[in-house]
């Protein structure tokens, strides 16, 4: 056709229409169509979700033609019973489904790789918020090898690109926090927010410092927030932050030191999943901080991240605190809070003036008066329960009339959806 000017489908008289549609059946039945597309742009389509966490029975949809499917495995934990359960079922050309939960791990036509966690819309949101974290652990490393291309755009175009390829993120505490809850969010709408902390300790008489930032998530059917420090592969179940603090200052002095043993003796119920995945080197000089690198080998450690769990005593030890800032869950704060454990004012002090040092305004509370202001800050998030909604969206499988458009879509020049109706330049 060489029509001129702007028209939509539905403006083409029933007649016309007709055979529009006999002449795009008879072509498409006979060339499916397996154009490439170009670059990075394969992406699976997952409706309204921006991200491949889907449920068992949810249906996904490819820009190509599926001719080939292959699978391959994460970093961490591949010969788990979730990675790649059961084959998805390809129930035409561009369309599938998969009936197992899991974690899947695929290359299309043996050219584009997605990662697409399948959940199960019969367990309780916690173990699907447990499912995303452990996904998450398996194909990340906790190094600084990512972090320019995450915030480049505020982390979305990084992780699109993550699920849609076979390697992990490398990516530091303040980008992994981000990356997960943009995740949960995504797929939950449940109230997050980032817990940080100026660990300030003694040793030799001298002050020691050291920090850590990690994701938590309200999980309603638990009723409190629960802390998953992904870059740690460290769960416990079902404490926030400042529960796993307190706990941490009771079982030692103002060193911040614990023994494995030690750290034994606190009984936390830890999530081992990951216990025996190798960290990431320490000498970070592998990697340069302005500009992406790949993964490598060379940037695994020689120790597992449980042989570090009792290390992490040094942060946690003088209580947990929270920015308030935009971006971090935390806003209503205005000041950063810190809810400090310590009983020395040198530690308490040194704290400050290290969060301080980086332009932020401090404010020194009671742990139970930052619990207070956090359970007052969340109460409307919480009472709107937003993630009903959300929890409950499902994907389904395109009806005919919508797969038929989209027929007459891919063979015209310079068209595009709005909503369900195709519109084209004639």
């Amino acid at each position: 056709m060489t029509l001129k000017g702007k028209a939509t489908i539905g403006a083409l008289t029933l007649g016309g229409l007709l055979a529009v549609l006999a002449v795009i059946l008879v072509v498409t039945l006979d060339n499916p169509g397996k154009a490439a597309p170009a670059g990075n742009a394969f992406r699976l389509d997952t409706g309204d979700l921006k991200y491949p966490v889907i449920y068992a029975g949810d249906f996904v949809r490819s820009p190509v033609d599926i001719t080939r499917i292959e699978t391959f495995k994460p970093l961490f934990g591949p010969a788990r019973p979730v990675v790649n359960p059961a084959p998805p079922k390809l129930v035409s050309p561009r369309e599938l489904t998969f009936e197992v939960p899991g974690e899947y791990y695929l290359r299309f036509n043996g050219d584009w790789a997605a990662k697409i966690l399948v959940l199960d819309a019969d367990e309780p949101i916690s173990e699907g918020v447990v499912r995303i974290y452990r996904f998450f652990v398996a194909n990340s490393l906790p190094c600084n090898g990512q972090g320019p291309s995450f915030y480049r755009d505020g982390g979305e175009a990084y992780l699109k690109l993550w699920f849609n390829n076979d390697s992990p993120a490398l990516l530091l505490c303040g980008p992994t926090e981000d990356a997960f809850r943009k995740i949960i969010e995504d797929r939950f709408r449940l109230p997050t927010r980032m817990v940080t902390f100026p660990g300030t300790f003694l040793r030799d008489g001298k002050i020691g410092k050291a920090t850590h930032n990690i994701p938590e998530v309200y999980l309603p059917d638990k009723g409190q927030f629960v802390t998953f420090d992904i870059n740690n592969g460290f769960f416990v179940r079902w404490l926030e932050a400042s529960q796993i603090a307190r706990k941490i200052h009771e079982s030692t002095d103002d060193s911040a030191l614990l023994t494995p043993e030690q750290w034994e003796q606190i009984g936390f119920d830890i999530d081992e999943t990951f216990a025996n995945a190798l960290g990431a080197a320490t000498a970070d000089v592998l990697v340069k901080k302005d500009e992406d690198i790949e993964f490598t080998p060379e940037l695994l450690s020689r120790t597992t991240r449980k042989e570090g769990w009792h290390l992490m005593s040094q942060y946690y030890y003088g209580g947990a605190a929270y920015f308030g800032r935009r971006g971090y869950g935390t806003k209503f704060l205005k000041v950063e809070h810190i809810g400090s454990l310590h009983e020395n004012p040198d530690l308490t002090d040194a704290a400050v003036a290290w969060e301080e040092s980086f332009g932020l305004t401090v404010k020194v509370v009671s742990p139970e008066e930052l619990e207070r202001l956090l359970a007052q800050g969340f109460a409307k998030e919480i009472a709107a329960e937003a993630w009903h909604e959300r929890a409950s969206l499902r994907l389904i499988k395109e009806p005919l009339g919508t797969r038929l458009v989209r027929a007459i879509c891919r063979r015209l020049e310079k068209v595009w959806l709005v909503g369900s109706a195709c519109r084209a330049e004639l």
